[in-house]
């Protein structure tokens, strides 16, 4: 069955404060329409998929953004937490498939911790040139 999704809020978030203003805009946000999910799951995974997109995109750059977008099926109760960031990455995003192998690592927990909290995530790359990514999340 194939999900029917509303979009129920976009908002871009500027430096400073990118992290923390698009946790508490979420938050708020999914309050009314997706009161199943955790608010204290969403502020986490919302800091650690902004801040991906900080570390590793032009979004970390000085006058760099992020998007974020909330989509909810209320018949499925699944809401869909979008970031897209603003391109020319390095690399691409690599979802964890198991956590041991990080040793002694200082990163490289956040999407294992993240993917752990929701029910799905994925991503695309929406433009070969200039390597903007889409990464989702279903809680």
């Amino acid at each position: 069955m194939s999900a029917h999704w509303t979009m129920f809020g976009e908002m871009r978030f500027f430096h400073p404060g990118i992290v923390r203003d698009a946790r508490r805009w979420a938050v708020g946000k999914s309050r009314d329409r997706a009161a199943w999910v955790d608010p204290d799951d969403l502020e986490l995974v919302v800091s650690e998929l902004v801040t991906n997109a900080l570390r590793h995109s032009a979004s970390g750059y000085n006058d760099g953004g992020v998007d974020v977008r909330l989509f909810v099926d209320p018949a499925a109760r699944v809401m869909r937490l979008v970031v897209v960031d603003d391109g020319h990455a390095a690399t691409k995003p690599e979802i964890p498939v198991r956590s041991w192998g990080i040793g002694d690592a200082t990163s490289g927990r956040g999407l294992l911790i993240v993917k752990n909290l929701v029910r799905d995530m994925g991503f695309t790359i929406a433009s070969a040139r200039d390597r903007f990514c889409l990464l989702w999340v279903e809680m």
